[in-house]
C-alpha cells in the first residue's frame, strides 16, 4: 500500500506570509519581522544620543537562506562598532581641532581615556522574546 502526500502551497504561502483561517496558526515571516522591528525600536530607545546619527541608522534587514529567515539589526554609522564594544585608552595624532570649553584648541596628539561600553543591540534582544502572545493574533 503506498501513501502519498501532496502538499498545499496556497496554504503554505498562506503560513509564511499572510493570513491564515485557524487561530492558532501565526504566520511566520510577519511575526518574525515584528520582533525583530520591536528589537530595533528598543535598540534606537537604548543607544545613546548625542548627535541621534546611530539611532537613525539602526535598520532591519532581512533575507531568506535555504529554510531559514535571516533578520539583521544593524548600527551604519563608522562610529557604532565602538560605541557598542567601547574602546582602550588610546592615543590620537593628526592635526586635530575641537572645542573645549567654549574654546578652540588645536593640537597634534591626544590621550583619549577611551569610553565604556554601550552594548544597545546585545541589550534589545531580549525585546525578541517579550512580545506578549496576544499581539501575535490578529483577527482574519
Amino acid at each position: 500500500m503506498a501513501v502519498n502526500y501532496e502538499i498545499n502551497h496556497a496554504n503554505v504561502a498562506k503560513l509564511l506570509f499572510g493570513k491564515t483561517f485557524y487561530p492558532d496558526m501565526i504566520p511566520i515571516y510577519p511575526d518574525l519581522r515584528r520582533r525583530a522591528n520591536a528589537v530595533a525600536s528598543r535598540a534606537r530607545v537604548l543607544v545613546g544620543k548625542r548627535t541621534g546619527r546611530t539611532a537613525a541608522s539602526i535598520a532591519v534587514d532581512d533575507w531568506r537562506a535555504g529554510p531559514f529567515w535571516w533578520f539583521r539589526i544593524e548600527a551604519h554609522t563608522r562610529y557604532s562598532y565602538y560605541h557598542h564594544q567601547g574602546t582602550r585608552p588610546h592615543i590620537i595624532e593628526g592635526d586635530l581641532k575641537f572645542r573645549s570649553g567654549g574654546r578652540t584648541v588645536h593640537t597634534r596628539i591626544v590621550h583619549h581615556p577611551g569610553t565604556r561600553p554601550n552594548p544597545f543591540l546585545k541589550n534589545a534582544l531580549p525585546e525578541f522574546m517579550n512580545l506578549r502572545e496576544a499581539t501575535m493574533f490578529r483577527p482574519i
